[in-house]
């Protein structure tokens, strides 16, 4: 689904919101599908959480995404 590249000059928290929004736009994410928790996806890409939560909160803030609280 989402594949960081350590190498790039973009930070990787930009790498996940590009990547995602390109799943949304491609249609492999669909209007009300849900995204792994936090930290779920920071585990498996191995990186920190905080790195993952900084992308998924910009993509909350531009109206890309929404949450629900409790789920």
């Amino acid at each position: 689904m989402i594949i960081i590249d350590p190498i790039s000059r973009t930070p990787i928290f930009e790498q996940i919101k590009e990547q995602i929004i390109n799943l949304i736009n491609t249609g492999e994410l669909k209007t009300d599908d849900k995204l792994p928790s936090i930290r779920q996806l920071a585990s498996e890409l191995d990186l920190n959480v905080n790195t993952v939560k900084r992308a998924f909160q910009e993509l909350e803030e531009q109206q890309v995404t929404y949450s629900i609280p409790g789920k």
